[in-house]
């Protein structure tokens, strides 16, 4: 059964809190503030990044101002190998321009790019990196991933005690609309699959924007 599409309204919302999450986060990276709200803002971002309908309406809102600012083509030209975003912008950006100035699409490097493409040389777009078991899995992973952060601000435990009925789970719930309980059994059943593992993996990680120069 598939999903009701979301409405024009809903899907407005959600490509303006897109932007507002990659903001702040870039903001706080760049002033290297790691708290509680910049490790949330991360992961609710990583999933908006997987979002594909998200992903189109940043992409839409975005290809005509790229259209005006050649000179930055190939930074996100180089970026469609890896980053989802970038690779959708660029296909926008082509779409735009095939239809009101089509002369551009000659220039190099976008030109060189539609010819890979169409040659089969580069993907176009980057692998989503599995299907839907594997997908929810990665959910699982950032999830648990955010919980151990939180945690290691050490202003929060990862679940509820009786002492101390707040905690790390609860704060990953709210944000993203979640049962607490749903959370905490991710986090228990993630921690169970890192025993013998060393530290849990960094896997909370969000699409790198192509103009962003940190690490």
């Amino acid at each position: 059964m598939e999903r009701d599409r979301p409405s024009d309204e809903d899907l407005a919302k959600g490509r303006e809190r897109y932007h507002t999450l990659r903001r702040r986060v870039a903001r706080k990276r760049e002033n290297g503030i790691i708290d509680q709200e910049y490790i949330l803002d991360r992961l609710e971002l990583a999933f908006a990044e997987a979002d594909t309908e998200t992903l189109d309406g940043a992409a839409a809102e975005v290809a005509p101002k790229l259209a005006e600012q050649p000179d930055n083509w190939a930074l996100w030209i180089e970026g469609t190998d890896e980053d989802r975003l970038a690779s959708k912008i660029v296909h926008a950006l082509v779409a735009h321009l095939r239809v009101r100035d089509p002369e551009l699409l000659k220039q190099p490097p976008l030109f060189d790019w539609i010819l890979d493409v169409v040659l089969r040389i580069r993907p176009g777009r980057p692998s989503k990196g599995g299907r839907d078991a594997r997908a929810h899995r990665f959910r699982n992973i950032l999830i648990a991933e955010a919980v151990r952060r939180i945690c290691g601000l050490g202003t929060l435990k990862p679940t509820s005690t009786a002492k101390e009925p707040r905690s790390a789970c609860h704060a990953v719930a709210d944000r993203l609309g979640e049962e607490y309980e749903t959370i905490a059994t991710i986090w228990k059943n993630e921690k169970k699959r890192q025993q013998g593992r060393g530290l849990a993996p960094e896997a909370l990680t969000e699409v790198k924007n192509p103009h962003d120069s940190s690490p």
